[in-house]
């Protein structure tokens, strides 16, 4: 296992733990831990930025706020490739919505589809800001 550490002054230390599995999830623990299995990553061969979008997911359910990766300067957009690829790993083995804490693949890629123009100023932001 190979644990980051990412600070930022006022804000929550998180620590991002690259799991070697084949398992194709990622999931946030309590005290800001996040946990990304290899499988995740090699598996559905992630870009930088899709990669950022599952981080940034896992950050949002601590924060509660869904927009992490483009503050930090990642394209909001990889978020739709992200679960185009999630959809054909899981198949029709996803099961039904309603026993999921997230939605569905097509009614999340909606919501994605709906709500990314919302967040691209703040992608571009974080880009002039660096």
């Amino acid at each position: 296992m190979l644990a980051v550490t990412l600070s930022c002054p006022g804000q929550l230390h998180w620590e991002v733990n690259l799991i070697g599995s084949n398992e194709v999830n990622a999931f946030c623990m309590p005290d800001s831990k996040i946990a990304v299995f290899t499988g995740l990553l090699d598996g559905l061969h992630l870009t930088d930025d899709e990669a950022a979008i599952v981080v940034g997911h896992e950050m949002a359910h601590a924060l509660r706020e869904h927009v992490l990766a483009a503050r930090a300067g990642f394209n909001p957009d990889s978020a739709i490739g992200l679960w185009e690829k999630m959809d054909r790993v899981a198949g029709a083995g996803s099961g039904p919505a309603f026993r999921s804490t997230h939605p569905s693949g097509p009614d999340r890629i909606q919501r994605l589809q709906e709500n990314i123009p919302r967040v691209c100023s703040l992608c571009q932001e974080a880009l002039a800001g660096r």
